[in-house]
């Protein structure tokens, strides 16, 4: 079965759609800074804690096809991969929205109510993008889980082929799926950029 990507895909463009709302609206925000905005940073690296997630489960397979040694039996990567090993662990690595959602109502709403006063259309588009990262683990998540479990599969499909002495074909089935995981990576990388930045910001304006 050929790999997937395209609801990771979905999720982190919309995933990056939120993240660029926010960056809009930066410098207003770093302009009337506020401890809050240590609240905003920390809200985002929920955001980066699932993109890392996938993006580590993907390399970790394809480093199958490409690591020399990788295939022999009893290797660390193949009892890491095996048994569920890579759904679950984007499973634990996925961030939180609950999280994401309280630190919006405690703290990051009353700043955005503050500097968006005067500006009822900005801060309603700001709100708006809270309430979708509030329900991102019924959705945007989910997506991200969903090619996980694909991914799993597929890795499983390989490490049959690995106890069945067809390590030829096994490699060959890792790199089939190459292209796309890479392209997966690459639009999940552009985000985390985007995230780095973002967040490295409000850092900063949380300690003015």
């Amino acid at each position: 079965m050929p790999f997937d990507p395209m609801d990771a895909v979905r999720a982190v463009d919309e995933l990056d759609k939120c993240v660029q709302i926010i960056g809009k609206y930066a410098s207003k925000l770093k302009a009337d800074p506020d401890k809050a905005a240590n609240d905003l940073a920390e809200a985002l690296e929920e955001i980066e804690k699932s993109c890392k997630a996938l993006d580590e489960a993907i390399k970790k397979y394809l480093m199958l096809g490409l690591k020399a040694d990788a295939l022999d039996d009893g290797a660390d990567l193949l009892l890491d991969i095996g048994g569920g090993g890579l759904a679950t662990a984007v499973q634990k690595g996925l961030g939180s929205c609950q999280k994401m959602s309280n630190v919006y109502r405690n703290s990051i709403n009353r700043w955005f109510e503050r500097v968006f006063k005067s500006d009822s259309d900005e801060y309603r588009e700001l709100a708006h993008v809270f309430q979708v990262l509030g329900s991102a683990d019924g959705n945007m998540f989910d997506l991200m889980l969903s090619t996980a479990r694909q991914l799993q599969t597929h890795a499983d499909h390989t490490l049959t082929l690995v106890a069945a002495g067809k390590k030829q074909e096994a490699r060959a089935h890792v790199l089939s799926a190459m292209a796309e995981m890479n392209k997966l990576r690459a639009r999940t990388n552009e985000l985390l950029a985007s995230l780095y930045g973002l967040r490295a910001q409000f850092i900063a304006a949380a300690r003015v």
